[in-house]
């Protein structure tokens, strides 16, 4: 199973992406829970579903969710945080409380992952598959960097980065009256008072600069200016934050996986940090930079790419609509 199959099932499972702006492909609340003797119990019970027909196999419940039958002979499986409730011995409802915070992802992912790996495994065939349109699209820009996505400027608007990392600016190619596109020939970026901090050149749009050379403070807003005219924000994560991020990446790298997938994992997590962070984290800059530095070789894993490499860019149109 690739990547993103899994981690999109298991996303649905153990975490809701709590979004302001952004319109996420898993509007169905998460599932936490699974009825293990289900197809034994399917004519013996009722589900009322609190958000209507659920996506996937029957036997996943979620949030609300009441069961009324022959609930006394019924196997649960439940993920971190969910419970079932006999309520006057006549149904069964489901809850779901998890924890805040992002120091809660790491250790959640491993103990979610060995409590239902095996039966999302067994359910994955339930679920509907990607459109092969999107597949198809993979494929065909499996050469290029970014997939035909146009994914700048980069950074993107009012985003966050960690002070140890080697970032990629681009900026947005200009049309003069004749119809002719400029690249972008140069940047500063000031502190939060407009004072100049550092200035570089782009080369064929791009910068890539070194943070850890930097004094950048945590907290602290700057913006980076392109050619004196478009003007971007973007604030330091506190180093406390940072580890926590750091730590998950860390987890990644151990794996015995290929470059390649483990660059879409964490560009896969880049981004639902990003999204269950309540607008204080944006790192969907740093899903596109991972994303960009590969070149798959497998059809799943182009797929995959493909898919992070669309969530980039649909957040990055929202970021231009807000501003």
């Amino acid at each position: 199973m690739s990547i993103i199959k899994k981690f999109a099932l298991l996303l649905a499972i153990f975490a809701a992406l709590s979004l302001s702006h952004f319109q996420v492909a898993f509007a169905y609340p998460q599932c936490v829970a699974i009825i293990v003797n289900y197809e034994e119990l399917q004519g013996r019970i009722h589900i009322d579903r609190a958000n209507g027909k659920p996506p996937g196999s029957d036997a996943m419940l979620y949030p609300g969710d009441k069961i009324t039958g022959d609930v006394a002979y019924i196997t649960f499986e439940c993920a971190p945080y969910a419970d079932f409730h006999n309520v006057n011995n006549q149904y069964y409802l489901i809850s779901y409380d998890p924890p805040t915070g992002l120091d809660k992802y790491a250790n959640e992912l491993h103990e979610f992952t060995n409590i239902f790996v095996k039966k999302v495994d067994s359910m994955i065939e339930d679920n509907p598959e990607p459109s092969k349109s999107n597949v198809t699209r993979g494929s065909k820009y499996a050469n290029t960097a970014n997939y035909g996505f146009d994914l700048n400027p980069r950074l993107g608007f009012n985003t966050t980065l960690m002070n140890n990392q080697k970032v990629t600016f681009a900026g947005v190619a200009t049309i003069d009256n004749f119809g002719r596109a400029a690249a972008p020939k140069g940047y500063v970026v000031k502190d939060s008072s407009g004072q100049t901090i550092f200035s570089g050149t782009f080369n064929n749009g791009e910068a890539t600069l070194d943070l850890s050379t930097q004094n950048l403070k945590a907290g602290e807003k700057y913006s980076w200016i392109v050619d004196g005219n478009a003007e971007y924000d973007f604030t330091i994560i506190d180093a406390d934050t940072t580890k926590k991020i750091q730590d998950i990446f860390a987890q990644i790298d151990a794996k015995n996986t290929s470059p390649e997938k483990r660059n879409l994992e964490k560009a896969f997590w880049a981004q639902y940090i990003s999204d269950t962070s309540k607008g204080k984290i944006n790192l969907y800059w740093l899903s596109a930079q991972l994303l960009m530095e590969i070149s798959p070789n497998s059809d799943d894993d182009q797929a995959d790419k493909y898919r992070l490499l669309q969530k980039c860019y649909n957040h990055l149109m929202e970021e231009f609509d807000a501003y």
